[in-house]
């Protein structure tokens, strides 16, 4: 609901804002419109991508016939028992609640089916995406078992989900399964480079920023030399911003690649 709410308001922030710009709703400033029209279509894709990440649907690959993954069925005692530790999850200070809504599934029992791009639980088909941002799957003890997922999507604002669903009590092989599957949908963490390539990055950096920022100067020097000779007094002026712009980005990048191998070393 929360993501159908997103991508209604920003089309509606859309539409309001080609509406002022057609005059229909009145003069307003350009910034007003601009900001209008960046916002609602952020929010709106925003929107978007959460219908797709995590809208109840049906498989598309299991509707094209595909074979599951993995596939078991927990009894209505094992899903009581979940949802008692869910909601003691969810009232958890600082807790994101689960996305799977628990309340629509009937209590006498449900089946789980992993397929290759996402997971139905019950009625409900969750979507699983290919994220950098996705952290899981944790298989976590409960009692009963249960798979987490934790979802970050960051734009102006962070946006963050959770996702549970129990495990079968005798299904380990099916859930180690579906374990593998979901750990070859999100690469690995990217390891930090060594300090010695930290460092070589942090020295071109700086010295292509003192080559830029010598050009830059000598630019400067020169032009009012090249009065009247608008193709060289164009010319310099080009080298003098490109000069300057990659002196600049130099700089930034040898001071964040100084940070970086300053964190690297040991306390």
């Amino acid at each position: 609901m929360i993501a159908l709410a997103e991508s209604l308001g920003g089309a509606a922030a859309i539409a309001v804002a080609l509406l002022i710009l057609d005059g229909g709703t009145g003069k307003l400033q350009p910034i007003l419109k601009g900001a209008l029209l960046a916002g609602g279509l952020l929010v709106c894709v925003v929107g978007i991508l959460s219908l797709l990440l995590l809208r109840p649907s049906q498989s598309p690959s299991l509707k094209r016939g595909e074979q599951p993954v993995a596939r078991w069925t927990v009894d209505a005692e094992t899903w009581r028992a979940f949802v008692e530790l869910n909601d003691a999850l969810d009232r958890q200070k600082g807790a994101v609640p689960n996305v799977v809504p628990l309340s629509d599934l009937p209590t006498t029992g449900v089946e789980i089916v992993v397929a290759r791009d996402g997971v139905c639980i019950g009625p409900h088909f969750h979507r699983m995406m290919r994220l950098d941002s996705t952290e899981g799957p944790y298989w976590l003890p409960g009692p009963p078992q249960y798979f987490e997922f934790r979802i970050v999507i960051q734009t102006r604002s962070i946006h963050r989900w959770t996702m549970r669903f129990p495990i079968a009590p005798g299904a380990p092989d099916q859930a180690e399964r579906a374990r593998v599957h979901f750990v070859s949908l999100w690469p690995p963490p990217r390891q930090p480079p060594p300090p010695e390539i930290l460092r070589r990055r942090r020295n071109i950096a700086l010295v292509v920023s003192g080559l830029s920022l010598a050009a830059f100067a000598v630019a400067l020097l020169i032009i009012p030399m090249m009065a009247g000779r608008s193709a060289l007094e164009l010319l310099l002026n080009i080298v003098a911003a490109v000069g300057l712009l990659a002196g600049l980005a130099g700089l930034f990048l040898a001071f964040f690649w100084h940070r970086n191998l300053a964190a690297s070393r040991p306390p």
